[in-house]
């Protein structure tokens, strides 16, 4: 069978806003079991998703809501960030979270997506010193998470950019912006890496692309 990773909601019984899990589902002969919080000491309190996978499956970066002790972290401004943490799965269940190196009180990090090669991590930052907004990151591996890098100009603008997510297949890089000429809010653009640089992005258009908000694309 096939399985698949999502976000479901829970409630914060105090203000009767909504947190969010991870979930699991497996799919067998073309149906798909009833979702269920995933095993383990990922999902907590408050926010974790979305989440990226190794080409293995047994390792996860996710995004969580900044908390330490059940409860909720502020930066200087009083603001609650976004971390993304490592986890394995042993023995079925998700363990052993693990903060990346360069999560910050200050600002956010999250929307993870992990290359094929498990050397390179793509991820959403509004940390000081970007294009403007927020802008797509990305760290690469070599015996440890190197400093964050800023994908530049090509792909980030003054506006946000979000939801990076790789196709190693076709060397296709797919993100979502609302500071490039779009259809209305976030759309989800792509481009390809021709070995040297990024292509200039091109908005991928309806039906996928709407007058809303559009975002966190992938493909199998």
């Amino acid at each position: 069978g096939q399985t698949t990773v999502g976000i479901g909601g829970k409630k914060d019984e105090w203000s009767g806003e909504s947190y969010y899990d991870i979930y699991s589902a497996k799919k067998s002969g073309g149906t798909w079991s009833k979702p269920h919080s995933i095993e383990g000491d990922v999902n907590g309190l408050y926010h974790e998703g979305p989440a990226t996978f190794s080409k293995s499956g047994d390792e996860m970066y996710y995004t969580r809501s900044n908390y330490f002790k059940k409860k909720l972290k502020a930066s200087s401004k009083s603001e609650n960030n976004l971390k993304i943490f490592k986890a394995k799965l042993v023995n079925g269940k998700w363990e052993g979270s693990e903060e990346m190196p360069f999560n910050s009180d200050e600002y956010s990090v999250g929307h993870p997506s992990l290359s094929a090669d498990g050397k390179t991590l793509y991820f959403t930052s509004d940390m000081p010193g970007g294009q403007g907004g927020s802008d797509i990151y990305f760290s690469k591996w070599d015996g440890k998470w190197g400093k964050p890098q800023n994908m530049g100009p090509e792909i980030n603008t003054p506006g946000k950019e979000s939801f990076p997510y790789s196709h190693d297949e076709d060397s296709s890089f797919y993100f979502s912006s609302d500071g490039n000429v779009s259809l209305g809010g976030l759309d989800i653009f792509k481009c390809k890496w021709d070995g040297s640089k990024w292509s200039s992005p091109e908005n991928i258009k309806a039906p996928l692309n709407s007058q809303k908000d559009d975002f966190a694309f992938s493909m199998k």
